[in-house]
């Protein structure tokens, strides 16, 4: 017996916590940063360079990359590093709680939990992005943790706790407000030896009094209608709902026309069906034993048991609905919460398929631990192209210059100059006009292997590739230059243009 394993079979919360660690680091070290990332990791320079306004300025909501601009400044690692650091602590800590609130009811369910919610794709494919959400998990899940004990040792200490700890969530992702409500109804129908009404008061009435706050001073015009607070707030006017459906409706045939809400209902319902839709996608193979939860023994009891985690799942659905029915889309990423909150439900369903075909146990760990590497390796090639292209950028020209058009936002990222303000779609035949009138002098441009027809693009607008980095698959970032002919004929364009303004 190897000194140390029988201890560590009797803790599943450290083991996944650790193991936890162990993906995130492989998943950043095989991956490329994402646009996100590398949006906050601007908006965490900004704030080392100019302060809190200055990180407002890139990123309205800038907790994160204020976190990781503090933890930069006292370790010397990059911005992205220490983002990248935060949410492997943020996500172990919230898988390590969930295992911990499983085993607190079903102890002997607390290491298949660990599988589950280590492997659930939908949960972990995310590993390798720097966003906001690991945050808002972690600390949701410390609220949600410190909320079962609730009934039991109801104070306002605890209340305080609770509330702190989804005040912090909210700083990552606003929309976590929405657990505030979820807790206090599930509160509601807890034994406790304190009276319903003073355990309302003390879990709800300082957010009610804030929230009330919040909305007076939007009435009062006192928060500025492009701040992020307003913009939340504006996500419940579905007026451009209403927009979009009567613009769709104009390319219905005569008969669906005449049917005054047909393009709402369509609408409507499409939208809502993007959650389902995109749900079962994101919990993969685990979708079969979930099902099988349904002929679990006892299950209106084991629902019972996790009655907290089915009212945050379904104030999640609701805060989704909303976000769908005005945006018409959904990240994967945003079903997260869902996948989370569904992992005591998964592993019963899986304990019951081990119960039923025994000879499976170690086939189906195996698959479980084999997904979970899925889920953070992938077989394709990495885009190195980008941080070469930065890199080489960065080598020639330290600094931004309006001469330069670099049309690869993520170019900028790598190369150090500002990401945000490129995130705008690219615009060749403008970019063409703009050379022919001398408005550049080089150009950074990202080509597509199906791109075929841009080398005579290049040659037609007066340009010469002088450096190009490519990924594996074909795709590149093209460096040119204006050819020096076509440089002269636009400074000679521009002061023909001088001479005719001085002698008006």
């Amino acid at each position: 017996m190897i000194p140390g394993l029988a201890t560590w079979r009797d803790r599943p919360v450290a083991a996944t916590f650790l193991a936890s660690l162990l993906l995130s680091a492989l998943a950043v070290g095989t991956g490329n940063l994402n646009r996100d990332g590398m949006l906050y990791t601007e908006a965490a320079r900004a704030f080392l360079e100019g302060g809190l306004p200055a990180a407002k300025a890139v990123f309205t909501w800038p907790f994160l990359p204020v976190l990781m601009a503090s933890l930069s400044a006292l370790t010397g690692l990059s911005p992205d590093t220490c983002g990248h650091l935060l949410n492997a602590l943020f996500l172990a800590t919230a898988c390590a709680l969930m295992v911990d609130l499983i085993r607190r009811s079903d102890p002997d369910l607390a290491w298949l939990a660990a599988f589950v919610v280590l492997a659930l794709p939908g949960l972990n494919e995310y590993r390798n992005e720097l966003i906001r959400e690991y945050g808002a998990w972690c600390f949701t899940m410390i609220a949600l943790r410190l909320a079962v004990e609730w009934p039991n040792r109801p104070g306002w200490r605890p209340s305080l706790a609770i509330q702190g700890s989804l005040g912090v969530a909210m700083l990552f992702r606003p929309e976590a407000a929405v657990f505030f409500v979820c807790i206090l109804l599930w509160q509601h129908g807890q034994t406790s030896s304190m009276s319903r009404t003073l355990r309302a008061v003390l879990l709800g009435g300082l957010p009610a009094l804030l929230l009330l706050g919040i909305l007076g001073a939007h009435v009062a015009g006192l928060i500025p209608d492009s701040s992020r607070i307003a913009g939340e707030i504006s996500r419940f006017n579905f007026s451009s709902f209403d927009e979009k459906a009567l613009e769709m409706g104009k390319a219905f045939n005569d008969y669906a026309r005449e049917e005054a809400q047909t393009a709402h209902a369509i609408l409507f319902f499409g939208s809502l069906a993007l959650i389902p839709w995109k749900l079962l996608g994101k919990f993969g193979i685990f979708l079969l034993p979930l099902a099988a939860f349904a002929f679990v023994p006892l299950k209106n009891s084991i629902l019972g048991r996790y009655s907290l985690l089915a009212w945050v799942f379904g104030g999640h659905m609701l805060v989704l609905a909303v976000f769908v029915l005005q945006q018409q889309f959904a990240s994967g990423r945003y079903l997260g919460p869902l996948l989370l909150f569904s992992t005591p439900f998964i592993a019963f369903g899986l304990q019951r398929l081990i119960g039923q075909w025994p000879h499976w146990r170690l086939p189906i760990l195996v698959l479980a631990g084999v997904i979970a590497l899925a889920n953070v390796t992938s077989l394709k090639p990495p885009k190195t192209h980008f941080p070469a292209a930065g890199a080489w950028l960065a080598a020639h020209h330290e600094r931004e210059s309006p001469r330069i058009f670099l049309e690869s936002a993520r170019t900028a990222h790598y190369a150090g100059w500002r990401y945000s303000t490129r995130a705008v779609p690219p615009n060749r035949p403008q970019l063409a006009t703009d050379v022919a009138a001398g408005t550049y002098d080089m150009v950074v441009l990202e080509v597509s292997r199906k791109d075929k027809d841009f080398a005579d693009w290049l040659m037609q607008s007066g340009l010469r590739e002088i450096r190009r980095f490519s990924d594996a698959n074909g795709d590149a970032i093209v460096v040119a230059e204006v050819i020096a002919a076509q440089r002269q004929v636009s400074s000679s364009a521009a002061s023909k243009s001088v001479d005719t303004r001085a002698s008006e």
